[in-house]
């Protein structure tokens, strides 16, 4: 009965560590502004979902993505 339970403890925290790292490499959603399309171009980021075609949408981002939208000051 010992051994099941920290079988079983064991695998909580696994599952735990999965969740964790999942968590980590999230996606995030935008809403796609006109500024915010024009402030790509200008900074030469390259996405094809941050086009005028998608003005008003809300679209996924990787979190690559994100961190250099908001360094290049895009996301207002």
């Amino acid at each position: 009965m010992r051994l099941v339970r920290k079988g079983v403890v064991g695998l909580l925290f696994a599952t735990a560590a999965v969740l964790a790292a999942g968590a980590a490499h999230a996606d995030t959603m935008v809403v796609v502004t006109s500024q915010m399309v024009s402030c790509v171009q200008q900074a030469g980021i390259e996405s094809p979902q941050l086009s005028l075609t998608n003005v008003g949408r809300t679209v996924t981002v990787s979190e690559l993505l994100y961190e250099q939208l908001t360094a290049k000051g895009c996301l207002a």
